[in-house]
Order: structure tokens, then sequence, then C-alpha cells
């Protein structure tokens, strides 16, 4: 099956299909027999929208591995170097037995991961045996604030230390709001993908996740016709927002009326 592209999804910069190809690793994307039996759980995300804590939560009872990162441009050239890997195509065979749970191996897909794999030409081949997971957040303002104040504290996660304090953080109205837009294209752009390829994604809130975490799981134990539980105890995840989240959105609320936003910001910028 030929897959098709969306136009606007190309006019992203993909900095990983960009890495890739100027480590000097071939393109050839012959699977292997393992590749080719293997299943898949691909987790589509954006930055902020709860991806890592919707990967520990299927991860939890230990039946699948802990969805990664695993198709970013610096993870697939570190790894093909020490392993010594010349192709996309090896590096997608290495990856297989060495994560993968019960046959199934559970990856994080932002926009651009989804894009490199169509690229090289190995989505087409796995489609059969692929599931696909949107988790989408409500609520993209405040996970646009969250971008924002990650994206300067650089503390992606609880257990990262923040280079800069909280009252070192700047407050950039269009910067969220070109942000929102760039999280709205980048969802409109794994729907459109999918839609033209006959796809249909189990698509998952956030808000749900966070509230019924048994039900999500379950769903996603249906599309793979397998026997999930959700174990509260694995999970270490904690939940980042704290003040400044709130007190950012009551100040962009307020803002937003009479601010001069730069609409001609608002475009294809990839954030992921």
């Amino acid at each position: 099956m030929t897959l098709l592209i969306p136009p606007q999804a190309l006019s992203l910069r993909n900095i990983h299909l960009e890495q890739v190809r100027q480590s000097g690793l071939d393109s050839l994307c012959a699977l292997d027999t393992a590749a080719q039996r293997s299943r898949y759980l691909f987790l589509c995300f954006t930055n902020r929208c709860g991806s890592t804590l919707l990967s520990h939560s299927i991860a939890s009872d230990g039946s699948l591995n802990a969805a990664g990162e695993f198709f970013n441009g610096g993870t697939i050239v570190d790894n093909a170097n020490h392993q010594g890997l010349r192709s996309f195509g090896e590096y997608f065979n290495f990856l297989v037995p060495h994560v993968a749970r019960n046959g199934i191996l559970v990856a994080k897909l932002a926009i651009t991961n989804l894009l490199l794999l169509a690229e090289m030409g190995v989505l087409e081949q796995i489609l059969d045996q692929s599931v696909f997971v949107i988790l989408e957040r409500g609520d993209k303002l405040g996970q646009a604030i969250s971008l924002s104040i990650a994206d300067q504290n650089q503390k992606w996660s609880a257990t990262h230390p923040a280079v800069i304090n909280d009252d070192d953080l700047v407050f950039d109205y269009n910067q969220i709001t070109t942000l929102i837009s760039g999280i709205s294209f980048e969802y409109n752009m794994f729907s459109l993908m999918f839609s033209l390829n006959g796809i249909t994604p189990l698509i998952i809130s956030y808000e749900t996740l966070r509230l019924c975490p048994q039900l999500v799981i379950s769903q996603i134990a249906k599309r793979l016709d397998l026997s999930l539980r959700y174990e509260p105890t694995a999970i270490t995840t904690e939940r980042q927002a704290g003040t400044i989240n709130q007190t950012w959105r009551e100040r962009y609320l307020a803002q937003r009326s009479g601010a001069p936003t730069d609409t001609t910001a608002m475009h294809c910028k990839p954030i992921s």
C-alpha cells in the first residue's frame, strides 16, 4: 500500500528526517522476519499532552514496554553508531527484538516521527499490524502554557531540574497563541494523514486518562485483543502544573481581547 502524505505535512521542517539523512545512514528499509511479524502500538502525541503518563499507564502491568521516542533523529543516529548499523532498516530491525514485549512494540510518535516512518518506507510495511492511538488534551491553552514554561526552564519531567527559577520565566501572549495554533495544526495533520490512508485511530483525551485510567487502558487492550491491567502503584509520573500555570492562564484570558496578536506566526511550525 502506497501511503498518501498530506502536502501541508511536507511543509513542516522535520529535524528527525534531516538528522537521519545527514548521518549518512542508508534509507534502505527491508524489514526482517521479526519486524514483519511484530505488532505495533503507536502513541501519537504533541508536546505536553500527557504522553508520558499514557506510556507508563500502558506499561504498568509489565505486559508491554514503556513507549519511548525511539524515532527521534538523535536516538536513531546514536544507536546506529553504537551498534554499527548502516541503514534505517537495520535500526528498526534492531529495535524490535530489543524493546518489544509479547510481540508488540510500543512507541511514541510526534507528527514528524510518523512522517519519518512514512518517508523511510517502513510505515507501509507494518500498517496492517499497527494500532494508532491519538492522545489529545482538551485544554490546549493549558498545554501551550505548559510548553512555554518547559521550553524556558527545560523541566520536561518532574525529575528534571529547572535551569531557571519561576521568577525568571517570561510570559509571552503571542508565543502562547502561536503554540496553541501549532498544537492544533499537528493534530490536524495526524487526522488528515490517517483519513487519507483509511486508518481509524483510537482517540483518547488526557482528561479521561487522568480521571479513568483503567477505562483508557481497557480501550487500548481491546484494540490489541490483549488483556492489560492498570497498576497505579507502578506510576511514578507527577503533574508539573503549579501556581504559575494558573497565573499565566488568568493573565492570558485577561489579555486576549485587547492584545495585538501576530497571526502571521500562526502557521505550520512544528513543536514536537
